[in-house]
């Protein structure tokens, strides 16, 4: 009984040991991203920030590490969550201003992510716009497509329409209706049913269509991209592979990138035996781990955009969530969260991870990385032979944020 209570008496003084070593670090690695926003992300080519869909100030907070990022001189890339005819138009509208193509744009963004279909997403443009062209910073896209509409748009931009292409001039019709389901998801779907019937045809006759296209080498990879839709495909490997047909054939003295995307796919090391995007750059030699650089957002106090409703294809209204289901809840909660909410400097802070004296580097602490819940298991799991700096090398809190509102509820007047 004496050997077990002394167990236990040096189990906890153990691990009062290590908590109070994971405060005193944090409290030296912290800084308020409202007073202090100048950042450095020392030898990072790659950076990657990703937060739960659908909260307002996640928005913001993007901004303020665009905003030190796009610093300097030489070309940058910005990689929004989306494929890359998207975001072809994505640099069409930065280079026009044009805001109803960036409405277009917001609305087929968040075919993948209803949640990324806000206001807050269609302001946060109209201001990345002006610092994107002050800073030589240009989009690009390498995402699976969710959204079949410009990638179409693209296609039929790409071949002369005179060219007496029946299926091209079929797409081209295509783009002139008003109401047209461009999603990707759907097998049976008009517009799927059209482009696989497309994809037959310019596989058969390709000599038929190559003298009328302007740029074949784009005009085969969006093809490529839109086969990879008809079947299962793994998402982060299309990715990777979409990257690295960029960094070949399209990306020019590329100074740095910036990816905005969910937090999965910008994590460094495997979940659950399964790649990330990130994991497959490093652990295919492109980058060393200093190369590349995750960030990873958390919330509390906080909600998210849920969902949106509609009633016969109508808009009729949205729900929001707090607390559990967003991560901030007793019951379904980061493992260590506690540590960054106790030391938080304002309702944007930064803390640094992964310094040589960081808790976070020690093997199997996997705080901010393993989900804890209740009831069943974590949404995923992380390896439990690394740290959580495997995974990420900065954490955000982000405190008291309202969640985004539908493009929907967007005066139409603006």
């Amino acid at each position: 009984m004496k050997a077990h209570f002394l167990i236990f008496l040096a189990f906890c003084l153990t691990e009062v040991y290590a908590q109070k070593k994971t405060e005193t670090y944090l409290k030296a690695n912290r800084q308020d991203l409202l007073v202090q926003d100048s950042l450095s992300f020392g030898e990072a080519r790659i950076i990657g920030f990703g937060a739960l869909h659908g909260s307002a100030r996640t928005e913001e907070v993007e901004q303020i590490l665009l905003k030190n990022w796009a610093k300097g001189e030489g070309k940058k890339y910005y990689y929004p969550e989306t494929d890359y005819c998207t975001a072809r138009y994505f640099q069409e509208y930065v280079r026009t201003g044009d805001e109803a193509l960036l409405k277009e744009l917001v609305q087929e963004y968040g075919a993948r992510v209803p949640q990324e279909k806000t206001i807050e997403v269609f302001e946060k443009w109209k201001k990345l716009r002006i610092l994107f062209v002050q800073n030589e910073v240009d989009i690009a896209g390498i995402d699976k497509i969710a959204s079949y509409r410009f990638s179409v748009r693209e296609l039929t931009k790409q071949t002369r329409e005179s060219a007496g292409l029946a299926y091209m001039d079929t797409l081209r019709g295509l783009l002139k209706e008003k109401e047209v389901n461009w999603m990707a998801y759907y097998s049976a779907s008009r517009v799927r049913k059209l482009l696989e019937a497309f994809v037959r045809d310019y596989d058969l006759h390709t000599n038929k269509y190559l003298p009328h296209i302007a740029d074949t080498l784009l005009f085969n990879h969006v093809v490529k991209n839109l086969r990879n839709t008809f079947h299962r495909t793994g998402r982060e490997q299309v990715m990777y592979e979409n990257y690295l047909w960029l960094q070949t054939n399209r990306v020019a003295h590329e100074k740095s990138g910036f990816f905005r995307m969910g937090v999965y796919h910008i994590m460094k090391s495997r979940i659950n035996g399964s790649p990330t995007f990130f994991s497959l750059l490093l652990e295919n030699g492109k980058f060393t781990p200093a190369q590349v650089l995750s960030i990873q957002g958390f919330l509390t106090d906080s909600r998210v955009l849920w969902d949106t409703r509609y009633v016969d294809a109508v808009y009729s209204g949205h729900s929001t969530k707090g607390g559990y289901g967003i991560s901030d809840h007793a019951f379904e909660h980061f493992k260590g969260i506690r540590h960054l909410k106790k030391n938080r400097l304002s309702s944007v802070t930064l803390y640094l991870l992964n310094k040589d004296d960081s808790p976070y580097k020690k093997p199997g602490n996997l705080d901010l990385v393993k989900l804890k819940r209740l009831l069943g298991s974590g949404f995923w799991t992380p390896d439990k032979r690394k740290s959580t700096t495997d995974y990420i090398d900065y954490a955000i809190l982000i405190t008291d944020s309202g969640a985004s509102r539908p493009l929907e509820e967007m005066d139409p007047a603006e």
